[in-house]
């Protein structure tokens, strides 16, 4: 049998943006952006239902569903820039060294042998309690900036699209019938609970539906589109980042550390390909003793950045061969014929070989 869910868009609009480009849209939504609010949903509870967690486990052994979602327009996009609202007078690394201290004098007066130890932890845990001096307004007025007309203001885009049917279905064939029974009410009430995907003005319905419509995404290794898709595990995973977050937060190191270049905002996820029904498909690949000549240079020196950026060195690569050709328009070279044309000739190609192998790579 075929399992199916259906995602109803309520307001005619999807609103997410693509997970390696903050000014690009995503359609249709990925797999994976489902399952990660399947997995909010879960948790939105006070306790967490055994019976829904077991029904989302089975969910991420199905493999990739295959995907049927209308043509959508794509709204231009604009850069606003707003004020952020994680400004604050006191520091992360302030309040958890503060949280920290505070802990230690609460132990220093439960274990006090005498009545003079625990008199002098109380004296402690009056004075880290006390945060007079931490919110104080000071004479360089350096506390001025958690004010709106104040804060610092970084971009945001919004990027958004208008699907022609407001409504797309993720379908995987060939389910095992008694399993999809036994979880089906367990997966049918976690998936209602879900109210939006992606942006918080994004809002949804989510369902069990029946399957009576033809994919026209599927899965294909020769693809050319990239979605964010789900594996076993990935609901364990998605809890220990979480949890691994709230630490940082609150813990030994600062919340703004974890955000930084080697602990990316991406959930966890795997990348496949899929190709569109209409798109044609790819069955010859170059194989290694077709690939040319290689030229390979090795990155030395400078700030390390993600893999996901690495488009941008190719870029700025390819131009910097192009500003110092004799004749850029040679299509070796731009990878173009004189009339704009994509060239079937060989030509350069730049790209960025990444370091996959190490633990932590």
């Amino acid at each position: 049998m075929d399992l199916c869910i259906r995602v109803d868009f309520l307001t005619g609009r999807y609103i997410a943006t693509d997970a390696f480009n903050r000014a690009g849209h995503e359609w249709p939504a990925h797999p994976n952006r489902l399952f990660s609010a399947s997995v909010a949903a879960l948790h939105d509870q006070d306790e967490v239902n055994d019976l829904e967690r077991q029904a989302l486990q089975w969910l991420e052994t199905l493999g990739d569903p295959s995907i049927h979602a209308s043509d959508a327009t794509a709204r231009s996009v604009s850069t606003h820039f707003v004020p952020t609202n994680d400004a604050s007078i006191v520091s992360t690394s302030q309040l958890a060294n503060r949280y920290q201290r505070l802990g230690q004098a609460l132990d220093a007066f439960n274990r006090a042998p005498s009545d003079a130890k625990r008199a002098a932890a109380a004296k402690k845990i009056t004075k880290e309690r006390d945060v007079t001096k931490m919110v104080a307004w000071d004479e360089t007025g350096a506390k001025a900036d958690v004010l709106p007309e104040e804060r610092g203001k970084q971009a945001r885009f919004y990027p958004s699209v208008s699907p022609e049917e407001p409504t797309q279905w993720f379908i995987w064939n060939d389910v095992d019938e008694k399993l999809a029974a036994h979880h089906r009410q367990a997966l049918d009430q976690v998936l209602g609970r879900i109210s939006r995907l992606g942006h918080s003005s994004s809002f949804v319905a989510v369902s069990l539906d029946e399957c009576d419509r033809q994919p026209n995404w599927v899965p294909d290794r020769h693809g050319t589109h990239t979605l964010r898709t789900i594996e076993p595990g990935q609901l364990e995973r998605l809890e220990q980042d979480f949890n691994e977050r709230a630490t940082h937060v609150l813990g030994d190191r600062a919340g703004s550390e974890w955000f930084s270049d080697t602990n990316p905002r991406i959930m966890p996820n795997r990348l496949t390909r899929y190709r569109r029904g209409d798109d044609a498909r790819e069955t010859d690949v170059v194989g290694a003793n077709e690939s040319g000549e290689w030229l390979l240079f090795e990155y030395v020196s400078g700030k390390r950045f993600p893999v996901s950026q690495t488009w941008q060195v190719c870029r700025a690569f390819r131009s910097a061969l192009l500003a110092h050709a004799p004749d850029p328009s040679n299509s070796y070279l731009s990878g173009h014929e004189p009339d704009g044309r994509p060239t079937t000739a060989s030509h350069i190609k730049v790209i960025a070989p990444s370091h996959v192998a190490g633990k932590y790579a």
